[in-house]
């Protein structure tokens, strides 16, 4: 049990630059309520700050039901009082979900879906946003998700939690520039 809490902190160590982020193009766009992304931002750094002092937050699967009962209630006050676009309603729904996911990582198959609804949060940025400014947040975005993606394949290789060099050290600069690089060129034809 220690070896999988010490691979789930790690997860979340992995996985906090680009949860942090992802939302950030919704707030200047209007995509989702300032409200909504500065309590996903202040949950996001309490559960990293408790992954790095060695005492990361695990909610039970109940604890989980529950929030996510509680939320169909907010949702419904959404659509109905609020009448938030849809943009804005998705947007506060994979928040939500990027929160429960990272606060409840048990193993890496969740680790790996936590990372897919960044993607999904990360798409709801992008979708929002047509400002030139938008290819750094792409470029910042797919040099964090690619350490984050790399990192976390090592941490599936692992049945315990590697040295912290063995993962600092993923992926090299090398690497990266390359799958970047390629990346990049790949669609350009297109």
């Amino acid at each position: 049990a220690c070896s999988h809490g010490r691979l789930s902190r790690l997860s979340r160590l992995v996985l906090a630059p680009p949860a942090f982020l992802a939302p950030l193009p919704l707030l200047w766009t209007g995509g989702a309520s300032g409200t909504g992304i500065l309590l996903y931002e202040a949950a996001l750094l309490f559960l990293w700050v408790r992954a790095r002092t060695g005492s990361p937050v695990r909610l039970s699967a109940a604890l989980l039901n529950l929030a996510g009962v509680l939320y169909f209630f907010w949702l419904g006050v959404e659509v109905t009082l609020l009448r938030r676009g849809l943009l804005s309603l998705v947007a506060h729904l994979l928040l939500f979900t990027a929160l429960a996911k990272l606060a409840s990582l048990k193993h890496a198959g969740e680790a790996r879906m936590a990372l897919l609804v960044l993607f999904l949060v990360t798409l709801a940025s992008a979708s929002s946003s047509t400002h030139v400014a938008s290819l750094l947040y792409f470029a910042a975005m797919a040099i964090l998700a690619f350490r984050a993606l790399s990192r976390l394949a090592v941490l599936a290789d692992f049945e315990e939690a590697p040295p912290d060099r063995v993962l600092r050290s993923v992926p090299t600069g090398g690497v990266a520039a390359a799958a970047l690089a390629g990346a990049a060129l790949l669609p350009a034809p297109l």
